[in-house]
């Protein structure tokens, strides 16, 4: 498992950089009806929710191994915590942080899931942080499903991109 979540991360930290190098040159033209004030807070905002990508990415592994450990609970319920913080976080400190209030939510949130389902992790005796140990069998099954998975990610995650990029046209 440890093989997969360190192929999973290395990947995970490779798109993040990528989007972070393309950002500058893409959302201008996905923002192109923008002032320049409002291009510039969307970069912002896009470059401090980059971290998310890695976040979630480790909480839908470490989620998918619990739930193949039949423990749905935890699983099943963390999802609200993100939303929650967000609600709670632009309530207590909207008006002195603004619009940053929603990405710092959305982090906070993001990492306190990380941490609870690592820490059920642990508890069960399961590794959490990625690893080598060279290709194991498990592993190798695991890598050639990526693939396949990844370009129904891409397609299905371009989606919100062009209704975005439309809905900022109006």
């Amino acid at each position: 498992m440890a093989g997969v979540i360190l192929w999973s991360v290395a990947l995970l930290v490779i798109m993040t950089g990528g989007m972070a190098v393309a950002a500058p040159a893409i959302l201008p033209f996905i923002g192109s009806g923008f002032s320049p004030d409002k291009l510039s807070l969307t970069l912002t905002l896009f470059y401090f929710l980059l971290p998310l990508v890695v976040i979630t990415g480790c909480t839908a592994i470490w989620g998918a191994v619990l739930t193949a450990n039949e423990r749905f609970g935890l699983v099943c319920s963390l999802p609200v915590a993100t939303p929650l913080l967000v609600i709670l976080l632009l309530l207590a400190a909207g008006r002195a942080v603004g619009i940053h209030a929603l990405p710092m939510g959305m982090i906070i949130g993001a990492l306190l899931e990380a941490a609870m389902l690592a820490r059920a992790l642990r508890r069960r005796g399961l590794w959490v942080w990625p690893r080598w140990h060279g290709f194991e069998s498990g592993a190798r099954v695991v890598m050639n499903q990526v693939f396949v998975m990844a370009i129904g990610a891409a397609l299905m995650g371009s989606t919100a991109v062009i209704d975005q990029s439309m809905a900022a046209g109006l």
